[in-house]
């Protein structure tokens, strides 16, 4: 496993973890998150056709509760709008606080990232 770890400013910094499959996915949450109960994953049309299954089997053996938010791919999406829509989506689900988000931006990169404040921005 190899990590690189990214900051952003004055938000803080998170972990992408290099891996060539998802397999170790859910040992690596348990490690980092021992407490986590709920996760969502955000993606768009056009990866989740390609990946949200296989990253759902992985991430359910170590949640009680995965939530799915699937924007639509594209520039339609670049919005604030579309932001507007997946922190509803989470407070729908009362995902607040010591969430994990996880994004899924390549098949050979999974990028996790704690949220402590929901004004802390989901960047994909």
């Amino acid at each position: 496993m190899d990590a690189l770890n990214i900051s952003y400013k004055n938000a803080g910094s998170y972990p992408v973890v290099i891996e060539k499959d998802y397999s170790s996915l859910c040992s690596y949450i348990s490690e980092m998150f021992p407490q986590l109960k709920r996760i969502c994953i955000v993606t768009d049309t056009n990866v989740s056709k390609l990946y949200l299954d296989n990253i759902n089997s992985f991430v359910s053996d170590c949640c009680e509760h995965v939530i799915e938010y699937v924007f639509e791919a594209g520039e339609c999406s670049k919005t604030l709008d579309a932001v507007k829509a997946c922190y509803d989506k989470l407070l729908a689900n009362d995902l607040l606080r010591a969430m994990l988000s996880q994004s899924l931006p390549a098949p050979l990169e999974i990028a996790v990232s704690k949220l402590d404040k929901l004004k802390t921005p989901i960047l994909p």
